[in-house]
């Protein structure tokens, strides 16, 4: 993580998710899929002094990867509040 990116109170998480090249899935434009689920750890919320102040997640982009094809990259925003 990146702490301070893009200013004070702010982080950057890049994350890799991967799948078994022997167990392709093929994807269809237009439609939602479930890619990962993503757990904060709240381990040491009792000494956070920032931690009861609510926040939000935003999505900017990723790189999809296939197979036997170039990479496709998604972009676009998306934002989930969390406390």
């Amino acid at each position: 993580m990146h702490r301070g990116f893009g200013g004070a109170n702010h982080a950057r998480l890049l994350i890799t998710v991967a799948r078994s090249a022997s167990d392709p899935v093929t994807l269809t434009g237009g439609q939602n899929y479930y890619a990962f689920h993503l757990d904060l750890a709240d381990d040491l919320a009792a000494t956070c002094t920032g931690c009861a102040t609510p926040a939000e997640i935003q999505w900017s982009s990723a790189t999809l990867y296939g197979v036997s094809s170039s990479p496709v990259a998604v972009e676009g925003r998306a934002c989930a509040p969390i406390s």
